[in-house]
Parts: structure tokens; C-alpha cells; sequence
């Protein structure tokens, strides 16, 4: 079981982005900055900066960092206790 989101969405659900959207995310997890990226997929980088936002609209979020949390990426380390 994913946990979830404040809003009751489950993290780690892959929603519909487009294959280009998601190989920009990709990219940008393993450090790619966007303008290599941008190269990288012959686009420019108003258009990847475009992307990002798309994404952030389709996955509820506000940065990337979330939007790695959200689609399981990144994991939260819980607290020894």
C-alpha cells in the first residue's frame, strides 16, 4: 500500500502524462538540468519549462520534488523513534 497524499491521493500512481512529459521528469531526476534536457530532446527551454509546469498541473503539485514524492521516486525516511 502507497501512502497518501493530504488530499487522499495514493502516492506512486502513474497518471497520464505524455511520454515526452515523462521522459523530461526522467531526465530531470537523474540530474539533467533543463536546458540539457531541452537539447537532449531538441526542444527549447521555454518549451521543457512549459512541460514542467503541465506536469505539476496533472499531478497536483507545485514542484518537482513533489512530484518525484508523488510518483514513488522519492522516498521519505521515517523517523526513528
Amino acid at each position: 500500500m502507497f501512502p497518501t497524499m493530504s488530499d487522499g491521493r495514493s502516492v506512486g500512481f502513474r497518471p497520464s502524462l505524455t511520454t515526452t512529459e515523462f521522459k523530461v521528469l526522467s531526465s530531470l531526476a537523474t540530474g539533467r538540468t533543463r536546458a540539457v534536457v531541452a537539447n537532449d530532446l531538441g526542444r527549447s527551454f521555454h518549451t521543457i519549462s512549459h512541460m514542467i509546469s503541465d506536469i505539476n498541473v496533472k499531478l497536483g503539485t507545485s514542484s518537482l520534488i513533489e512530484s518525484y514524492y508523488v510518483l514513488g521516486w522519492l522516498k521519505v525516511p521515517e523517523e526513528n523513534t
